[in-house]
């Protein structure tokens, strides 16, 4: 299965689609595993994207 990471800038209520997508499980129909992570403190969620990590 492949996993898609999804990583919120901040959280907000934009990202609600996202979040009920993952929750309620559509993307395993299609063999894919979402993963939502929040930002941690004083983590630049651009900078992070950009270096791949």
């Amino acid at each position: 299965m492949k996993v898609i990471n999804f990583t919120a800038s901040r959280h907000a209520v934009f990202y609600s689609p996202l979040i009920a997508l993952i929750s309620e499980g559509f993307l395993e129909k299609y063999e894919i595993k979402g993963v939502y992570h929040t930002p941690s403190p004083n983590v630049n969620v651009y900078e992070k994207i950009s270096s791949g990590k």
